[in-house]
């Protein structure tokens, strides 16, 4: 503690790493800390409106995806800092590794378009602070939004816009999730050779800049790829052991792979463990906030209880992950797991009649 009270830039750093690392308590511990410290500079100095404009910064990250409250801490950094936050460099993954945007930031069940406003009215104040960190993120996420809900080709068209404006700015965590979705759009094509391309040119991207942070980012898109055909043989072996490498992915990339993971044990037919683990999760307040988590979870439980004969608790997991997804018209989760969901859905098609006759009639 005394060598983090002479220097206040590491001080800062350590909470930096403590976040992408999802060290809660240590951030918490050293936010709390950081506060204490500004309070305590003279107002007179202009180091002291920095610092102060540092610790915005870091208590916007630490209120992620709460939008909104992020949007005003980063507000708020804007105008003491005047100028960009020296916490981190222009380059670094505003995903922390997610292949998502929408993953990131759907927190609310019935709110997503909403989602996506605030993130859209937000990014100005951050992307003059970080140099454009989040240059292309809410379009990729309104295109994974179309494409969840089916619309394909708008999605597509998007997805190349978004990519456009990241590679502007140099943001290969942004243009890493276009290219994601492209392998998605792929798969609902039928096309496994465009989507095997794009796979390929993930990896030669990192060894141009080279950003090898990001090559768990691209074994994850693969097992997605893979899995996402039934297939484990193409899975990277790490995920395929679900070894303790999960425990040191940085924290939206780490998120991420509960539902590679998922996938990959029903696929292997580890049905009472795909139930023992994600229950477990679905405890987890942090992971509650991505509701693509919750959703695929659900999905995940659901295939798995049928599959063990257990109809009633199958049919419950299944209505909880149409409770989240059909307000927001979110397709797609159900759609690529209807190997597993066909009979299940049929059932629930029945009970429900006309309520979510539309709804099953595009997942189908």
């Amino acid at each position: 503690e005394e060598i983090l009270d002479r220097h206040v830039a590491a001080s800062f750093k350590y909470a930096l790493v403590a976040f992408v690392t999802n060290d809660k308590p240590t951030f918490v511990w050293c936010v709390d800390r950081l506060a204490e410290k500004c309070a305590l500079m003279p107002d007179d100095d202009p180091k002291t409106l920095a610092w102060r404009g540092e610790l915005h910064m870091l208590r916007g990250l630490g209120a992620f995806n709460d939008i909104t409250t992020m949007g005003e801490h980063f507000r708020q950094a804007h105008e003491l800092l005047n100028g960009p936050t020296r916490l981190y460099g222009p380059t670094s993954p505003l995903s922390l590794g997610s292949p998502s945007a929408l993953f990131m930031f759907y927190r609310d069940s019935g709110g997503l378009w909403e989602n996506l406003e605030q993130l859209r009215k937000h990014l100005s104040d951050y992307n003059q602070l970080t140099r454009y960190r989040g240059a292309g993120c809410a379009q990729i996420m309104e295109a994974e939004i179309l494409f969840m809900r089916g619309d394909f080709a708008d999605a597509e068209i998007l997805c190349h816009k978004a990519a456009k404006e990241a590679e502007e700015h140099g943001q290969l965590s942004m243009i890493f999730c276009t290219i994601f979705l492209r392998i998605r759009l792929a798969l609902m094509r039928g096309d496994w050779p465009a989507a095997e391309n794009l796979l390929s040119e993930m990896r030669r991207m990192i060894t141009k800049r080279p950003d090898y942070y990001m090559l768990h980012t691209v074994d994850i898109c693969k097992g997605a790829a893979f899995t996402t055909l039934g297939q484990l043989d193409g899975v990277p072996e790490w995920l395929r052991r679900k070894d303790d490498r999960r425990d040191r992915l940085y924290v939206f990339v780490g998120n991420y792979y509960y539902l590679v993971a998922g996938r990959i044990m029903l696929v292997n037919g580890e049905y009472a463990k795909v139930i023992g683990e994600l229950d477990r999760l679905l405890e987890d307040k942090s992971l509650l906030k991505h509701r693509i988590f919750e959703i695929y979870a659900c999905i995940y439980i659901a295939a798995a209880y049928y599959k063990l004969g257990n109809e009633s608790a199958a049919r419950a997991a299944l209505r909880q992950a149409l409770k989240v997804a059909l307000p927001d018209q979110v397709y797609m989760p159900f759609a690529s797991n209807i190997d597993f969901l066909a009979p299940l859905l049929e059932t629930e098609a029945e009970a429900h009649g006309e309520a979510y006759a539309s709804a099953f009639a595009r997942i189908a």
